[in-house]
């Protein structure tokens, strides 16, 4: 038995070359156009009715993660049904719904004891001309 494959030349991505820095594929759009959007130091906010697309945008953007070659992944699942396919390929993985302890205490390695409490108003401040210190 021969397993054959008819894929053509341009068909094949190369993908140890994806980074972080190049635009995740998010899903199509309503027209059949592909969404790719630039996410490196940007936030994104995935709402919609059920069966919008919420979970495979989110789970196009872990893929890419997993297969960007710049990227640690820190994956906290807070229903643990969405990033349960992730756990082999995540540096970090925390099933947040049940552990606050194991949330925690993954955020004390990254913050020493935990954020300052006044970490905010010191972010503000520095942020601020010298004129208007």
């Amino acid at each position: 038995m021969s397993l054959s494959t008819n894929t053509r030349t341009e068909d094949r991505y190369p993908v140890a070359s994806l980074s972080m820095y190049d635009p995740v594929h998010l899903g199509i759009d309503e027209y059949g156009y592909g969404v790719d959007l630039e996410l490196i130091y940007r936030n994104i906010l995935l709402a919609g009715e059920p069966g919008a697309g919420k979970s495979v945008a989110l789970n196009n953007i872990v893929a890419h993660g997993a297969l960007a070659t710049d990227c640690s992944m820190w994956l906290f699942d807070g229903k643990q049904v969405e990033l349960g396919l992730w756990t082999d390929v995540a540096d970090v993985f925390v099933a947040a719904l049940g552990h606050p302890r194991a949330v925690r205490a993954t955020f004390e390695v990254v913050w020493g004891d935990g954020p300052p409490r006044d970490s905010l108003p010191a972010l503000l401040d520095r942020l601020k001309p010298d004129a208007q210190r």
